[in-house]
Formats: C-alpha cells, structure tokens, sequence
C-alpha cells in the first residue's frame, strides 16, 4: 500500500529543512570560525553567557556558533575556556534570487525567542542570510551576518504568528472524527429542500 502523499504544509517544512541543512553546510565549509556544536555544549554556552536567567530561549534559539580567528572546535571540555571568543548564529537561508548584500526581498521566519536572546546577547548574537543562489551581482552563493539591530533596520513589515501545540491530556469528542453534528446536516439539508 502507497503511504499517503504529504501535505503541502509539512512538504514545506522539509523543504525549509533541507535549504537549512544546506545552508549550514554552506556556512561550516567556507570558514572554519562557523562550528555546529552539540546540544550538550549549547546547552553549556547558554550557561556561561552572561544572560539573564529569566530568558524563555533554549539551545534551540540558536543554530551555529563563530569564534575569533584560531579557536579550536569548541566542545564540552574547552567551551568554558573558549567562552569569551564565541558568538551565537542564527541561520537564516533562500533559494531565491537575492542580487546582492543589501538583502533586497529577503523573506524569513523568526521567533520571539530568537529576538528576545538576539536582544539579551547583543553583540554575541549574529543572524546570518544565506543565499544558495548563484544568479546575484557575485556569481555564486554568498552569506550576510548581521546584529539585531541592522535585521530591524532593515526590517520592512514583520507579523506575528502562533505557532499552537494542543495539550497531550485531552478527551476526544462523543461524536465519530468529521462527522458533521446532526442538527447542522438537517439545516442544511432542510435548506436545500424546496
């Protein structure tokens, strides 16, 4: 039996999945500054920055890492000795046609949490904008790091989405799933009757 064709609501999420993984493969090939740490050392950078403790952001609100020129790959073992020469990265990533670093039509999803960590860190939170598309000004795929401050200013309209999880407890209803409730069907039908 064919398993069912996806929606085009989670075939989008792959898709933006997949221009993310490229993206950061991008990024970690060009430079070796660029470093994707674990979960474990993210976990223990988020620590070690001098952030308020009262921040909703998790390792998750971060991709990537960059370090000054010369630090090793940062790991559990050397994160706290190396913690001064790191920055956070968000990536940010399009197949589009984007002409040149002005950005021009860039068209992005960020979160609260992205911008409330962005906020906190200050200098040591960087998005980066990543073009996989050699049509531009440069002839080949180019990135673009900027601080919180330039992602507004450059900022020409943004709007507010909720992104909704139901709660694991819940009941299901008496009625079979999309069943149309009886008093709605004999309406309709009662409607449709001369």
């Amino acid at each position: 039996m064919a398993s069912p064709k996806p929606s085009s609501r989670y075939t989008k999420s792959l898709d933006n999945q997949a221009r993310e993984r490229d993206a950061v493969g991008h990024l970690l090939g060009l430079e070796p500054r660029f470093q994707k740490p674990s979960r474990a050392v993210k976990i223990r950078i988020l620590e070690l920055l001098a952030l308020p403790k009262d921040g909703a952001w998790t390792h998750q609100t971060f991709d990537l890492i960059v370090t000054t020129l010369g630090t090793p790959p940062i790991s559990e073992e050397n994160v706290e000795a190396h913690i001064d020469s790191i920055a956070l990265v968000e990536v940010k990533a399009t197949r589009k046609a984007i002409k040149n670093t002005a950005l021009n039509g860039f068209f992005f999803g960020t979160t609260d949490r992205q911008y409330q960590l962005a906020r906190a860190a200050g200098n040591r939170y960087w998005y980066a904008f990543i073009v996989l598309n050699a049509s531009n000004d440069y002839g080949h795929p180019f990135y673009v790091l900027l601080p919180l401050e330039e992602v507004e200013r450059r900022t020409q309209s943004k709007r507010l989405q909720y992104q909704v999880s139901f709660r694991n407890d819940g009941v299901p209803d008496q009625e079979p799933a999309s069943a149309i409730p009886e008093a709605l069907l004999r309406q309709v039908k009662a409607e449709l009757d001369p």
